[in-house]
């Protein structure tokens, strides 16, 4: 674009042809400017497409320029699950949880990855987990469904009643209602017969 640059050279903008993108300001930017791929942006895409080894690896490219990106290490999380890496799932979680521990959601993603390992301890995790992320976002309704689920496993009838309670409450629209309300009549019936 010859016009361009005769035009900024024209009006003082620009001395010489070398300089560098706006952008390149940020770590991200650079990334760009050297490579011409944006990690986080491509490993959301790789994400889509359901290629959730590749995504984990396109993340940690990111993090590689700015490991301090809680929401970063959350994305490699949620893609190590998808992936069935429960281990490095619940890893990538936790270092996102540190820099950050009131991310919306990420307490959740963290409950659902200790369940789903099902080791031994990891219902407690699951469960300590769910319940920070109701303290974080009261309005989680993931956690209240977990909640709920995890309570009724464990025998907790009145705590998974109001769990799922609080689920209907802010999901009244949801495909699995009329399951969860047969879930809560069912436990009070065994309420009433077994206090």
């Amino acid at each position: 674009m010859p016009h361009l640059l005769n035009f900024l050279k024209g009006n003082g903008t620009l001395l010489t042809n070398d300089h560098t993108i706006l952008i390149s300001h940020t770590a991200g930017g650079i990334l760009a400017s050297l490579t011409g791929l944006y990690p986080d942006r491509n490993g959301q895409n790789l994400n889509v497409q359901n290629r959730f080894l590749e995504a984990v690896t396109a993340f940690k490219k990111a993090t590689g320029l700015d490991p301090s990106r809680a929401r970063l290490w959350a994305q490699i999380a949620d893609s190590q699950q998808q992936a069935g890496d429960l281990d490095g799932a619940i890893a990538s979680y936790q270092k996102s949880l540190a820099q950050d521990s009131n991310q919306p959601g990420v307490w959740s993603r963290l409950g659902i990855a200790y369940k789903d390992r099902g080791c031994t301890g990891c219902k407690n995790r699951a469960i300590e987990a769910l319940k920070r992320a109701e303290v974080v976002d009261p309005k989680d309704w993931v956690a209240h469904h977990e909640l709920g689920y995890l309570y009724k496993d464990d025998g907790r009838r009145a705590e998974a009643i109001a769990q799922f309670r609080k689920y209907l409450n802010l999901r009244p629209d949801a495909g699995d209602v009329e399951t969860v309300k047969d879930d809560i009549y069912y436990l009070q019936e065994e309420t009433r017969r077994t206090p």
